[in-house]
C-alpha cells in the first residue's frame, strides 16, 4: 500500500500541468510553406515543430535567444575572443589557457598525416608496393 502511494501520480495533475503551457492565438504555417532563411515570427523547435519565436535575450536553460536562434553564451564568448586573437595574430593558448593541452595532440596528428602522405607519394612514384607490403601478392 505504501509503495503504491509513493509511485501514484493522479492523471488530473499531469493534465493540469500540460494545460498550463501558454497557447498562441496564431497557428503556424505548414512546414512546406515555412522558409528557414526568412523565418519571421516562427522558428524551428525540437522535433521539427514550428514554435513562436522568442524575444531576444530570453534565457532557455543555459542558452540565450539571439538574433539567429539559441546560443550558448560561454561558447560565443570563446568564439569572439578567438576572433580577436586571430586579428591580433596571437596564439590560441593566450586566449584560452585550458586549450593548451590540445597542441601536442594536433602536432601528433599532423605528423601522422605527413608520414602517410610521404609513404603514399613514394608508393605512387615507385609504381609498386613498398615496405611493409612489398612481399604481398595482389588479389585478382
Amino acid at each position: 500500500m505504501l509503495l503504491q502511494r509513493a509511485f501514484y501520480r493522479p492523471i488530473a495533475q499531469s493534465i493540469r500541468n500540460a494545460s498550463a503551457v501558454p497557447k498562441v492565438g496564431l497557428n503556424p504555417p505548414p512546414l512546406e510553406q515555412w522558409d528557414p532563411l526568412n523565418p519571421g515570427e516562427w522558428q524551428l523547435g525540437a522535433g521539427g515543430k514550428l514554435v513562436p519565436r522568442l524575444p531576444e535575450g530570453t534565457r532557455v536553460g543555459d542558452l540565450v535567444m539571439g538574433k539567429y536562434g539559441l546560443y550558448n553564451p560561454a561558447a560565443r564568448k570563446l568564439a569572439q575572443s578567438f576572433g580577436g586573437a586571430i586579428k591580433g595574430a596571437k596564439q590560441p593558448e593566450i586566449v584560452a589557457p585550458q586549450l593548451r593541452h590540445f597542441r601536442p595532440i594536433v602536432h601528433a596528428l599532423t605528423a601522422v598525416c605527413l608520414v602517410i602522405f610521404v609513404w603514399n607519394s613514394v608508393s605512387l612514384v615507385n609504381g609498386k608496393l613498398i615496405w611493409p607490403y612489398e612481399g604481398t601478392k595482389r588479389r585478382g
